[in-house]
């Protein structure tokens, strides 16, 4: 079933999909097909789980029950991938950082220091962090390792220099 849907999407989807990507509203259509994606992902690797079948699976391909397959053999699909989902998270990012109250309003931040303080942060940081933890968990369908290490460099470590470098000019004394 997983081999016959990456075909499908392979051969029908998307190059459909490429041909039209600037079409308004073709972007977020991507990213809707990926969620898609990886809940079937989620689903079959829990059936495959519940059966005792990823078991007998140990040791071999992995790639072959992973409809992320279609990226293993379409670097320039992931390419496009990383570039729709890097300038989702940054758009979305973007319009957080000009509202005022993100960098005024201070949440309980995570303890750096072991020890009785609690360290502030202002809520832009959290929404960074749900960005970063968002990103690892749709890299996690990915079944190379090599490209889920592409795919968080790729969207990741911009993410991650812009945020100090905003923050240093929004908040004073820093």
């Amino acid at each position: 079933m997983v081999t016959s849907l990456s075909t499908y999407l392979a051969k029908e989807v998307f190059p459909q999909y490429l041909d039209h990507l600037e079409d308004d509203g073709m972007r977020t259509t991507w990213l809707q097909l990926i969620d898609l994606m990886i809940s079937f992902d989620k689903r079959m690797q829990s059936l495959l789980n519940k059966s005792g079948l990823l078991i007998l699976l140990e040791g071999k391909n992995l790639q072959s029950v992973s409809v992320f397959s279609v990226f293993c053999d379409r670097h320039d699909w992931l390419e496009v991938w990383i570039e729709i989902e890097l300038g989702e998270m940054l758009d979305k990012l973007q319009s957080e950082m000009v509202i005022e109250k993100n960098w005024k309003t201070r949440l309980q931040g995570i303890i750096l220091v072991s020890g009785s303080h609690d360290y502030k942060s202002p809520a832009i940081s959290g929404m960074v962090l749900q960005s970063i933890s968002l990103l690892i968990e749709r890299a996690k369908s990915i079944p190379s390792i090599s490209l889920r290490s592409k795919f968080l460099n790729s969207i990741g470590s911009p993410i991650i220099q812009e945020f100090p470098r905003l923050l240093a000019k929004k908040v004073p004394g820093i």
